[in-house]
């Protein structure tokens, strides 16, 4: 029986074979890699349980199992207002081979495809190693903004496409219905395709979450989303993820090119999924709320450290530190260095030095293990002060 959420410590994690805690010292103390240490809602664990044991782990339905699309597209009218059919919908292994599929469809090898940065590290990766070019647009100061003069000034005819992040990875925004229409008039007008991940859509803490394909049907045309439920319900090592586009043309196109790197997900994360969407909505809400606590308990803390600033997330289980005042280039080394507290380094999430004197840690922990977390921020921001 899995422990509520309070009484897990870091014991507990130790014993788990995750990306984020199996590869770090013994002493160490990772918030670095973006998945929950929150144990998972129960109706998905018996939901994979049952699967299991009723003895089936054949092959999986290239285009879902009975009943899962529909429900994908329910949700997305019940909590957005956005109304699709279930046809326009492509169930993927994950999404980041959405992300890559996405590049490769709409664009060209040697095309421009701009991005909002500072932002999650595979939205490079998916122009670059593609053959296309990254045109990196920053978000503007202060509060990381949509700006039109910025996407303006960034923008040439070689440019065919745009990245979008919304809720943002690693920043925590989610874009106000004035920066979404200012998003589609722009792709509009510059004859854009739009690729949206809104992976976290789920994931909102304050405000509400527009997706951006819902603007008009012409900019539907013009965008794939790619949403899931592996943030939000935590289980992420399954890989599910859904690319939505109500452009039958490319979604042809998209399903053709998806053999050999963005097949469908496994039967198993198939059933996780059908389970989150239709059972356990419950827990996100009780998930939420605890992650709201945790964003407070930052907050406390940031208000109390000299020289240490943020902007608290909206959106995500992501807090994106600001560790310039301290005169540090690359933050996470050096708490890492210090402490052992492990963060997600700045640097990676731009390319034109955004990410410079930032860290980003993931609070999608219990308060136990963030209250330990955060005593070490605290020894180490202490060392480096008296360092300075």
């Amino acid at each position: 029986m899995p422990k509520p959420f309070n009484q897990l410590v870091v014991a507990d994690m130790r014993k788990v074979y995750s990306d984020k805690w199996c590869v770090v010292e013994k002493d160490e103390l990772p918030l670095s890699v973006a998945d929950m240490d929150l144990p998972i809602a129960s109706e998905i664990s018996t939901a994979l349980i049952k699967h299991v044991r009723d003895g089936t782990l054949m092959y999986s339905a290239k285009q879902g199992i009975p009943g899962l699309k529909e429900v994908v597209a329910n949700r997305l009218a019940v909590r957005y207002g956005w109304a699709i059919g279930a046809e326009q919908i492509q169930p993927l292994s994950a999404t980041v081979p959405g992300l890559f599929l996405s590049v490769s469809a709409v664009t060209k090898p040697g095309e421009g495809v701009m991005v909002q940065t500072p932002v999650y590290t595979p939205f490079f990766e998916a122009i670059e190693y593609t053959g296309r070019r990254i045109v990196p647009v920053p978000l503007s100061q202060p509060g990381y903004r949509v700006n039109r003069e910025a996407l303006e000034e960034g923008w040439t005819p070689e440019v065919k496409a745009l990245l979008v992040c919304n809720p943002h990875n690693p920043v925590g925004r989610v874009f106000t219905e004035s920066e979404i229409e200012t998003l589609a008039n722009f792709a509009l007008e510059k004859k854009l395709w739009i690729i949206s991940d809104e992976l976290h859509a789920d994931l909102v803490l304050d405000g509400e979450h527009r997706p951006l394909a819902n603007v008009s049907s012409e900019l539907a045309q013009k965008t794939v989303t790619l949403y899931g439920p592996t943030k939000a319900f935590n289980f992420a090592g399954l890989k599910i993820s859904f690319a939505i586009t109500a452009n039958r043309k490319l979604s042809e196109k998209m399903k053709l090119r998806a053999r050999g790197s963005a097949e469908a997900p496994n039967t198993l994360a198939q059933t996780a999924a059908l389970a989150a969407y239709t059972k356990a909505d419950p827990w996100l809400i009780n998930t939420l709320n605890y992650l709201r606590k945790n964003r407070k308990r930052i907050g406390e803390i940031v208000a109390e450290t000299p020289d240490l600033e943020w902007i608290p997330p909206e959106g995500t289980f992501l807090a994106w530190l600001d560790f310039r005042k301290l005169g540090l280039d690359d933050p996470a080394q050096n708490l890492q260095e210090l402490t052992g507290l492990v963060l997600e380094r700045g640097s990676r999430f731009g390319k034109l030095g955004e990410g410079r004197g930032f860290a980003r840690l993931n609070f999608g922990t219990s308060q136990p293990i963030l209250d330990a977390a955060l005593d070490r921020l605290q020894d180490a921001t202490a060392i480096i002060r008296k360092q300075v």
